[in-house]
């Protein structure tokens, strides 16, 4: 899976399995995951604190977000709601792919409400931030 991908472009050099390049998964994950193995043994560790960062950040923008949608009222509840979902708890312990895509969709929305706010702003601008997710999840 991903942690094998990211060990092989740490080990290796390669986005792949051994020699043979792939693309059958998306590389920004593994990208991500690559530093990690460089500590060797702690390098589940490592994944670790990059998980509770992402899902530290992911918190914060869902607070801001609530915040710039004219909810500061409730932000801290949106933030809580996040933090505590079952499915991004579970998924977060796991060497996958949500963790990182809902904090590129939650900031991809916080982009939309700025480029909201511009004046002659046009929607078809907004795509390329959503589109980052795609390098994430297939």
């Amino acid at each position: 899976g991903y942690r094998r991908l990211a060990e092989n472009l740490y080990t290796q050099g390669t986005f792949g399995y051994g020699d043979q390049p792939t693309a059958y998964r998306p590389p920004l994950y593994p990208l991500l995951l690559a530093p990690c193995m460089a500590l060797g043994n702690f390098s589940t560790v490592g994944m670790g604190v990059l998980h509770v960062l992402l899902g530290v950040a992911t918190v914060a923008g869902v607070f801001h977000l609530a915040r710039q949608w004219g909810l500061a009222p409730y932000a801290w509840l949106a933030g809580f709601l996040v933090a505590i979902d079952p499915l991004l708890v579970w998924q977060s312990a796991l060497v996958m792919t949500e963790t990182l895509a809902t904090l590129l969709t939650v900031l991809a929305l916080g982009g939309f409400a700025i480029l909201k706010r511009r004046a002659g702003h046009r929607p078809a601008r907004s795509g390329p931030a959503l589109s980052r997710r795609r390098c994430v999840c297939p």
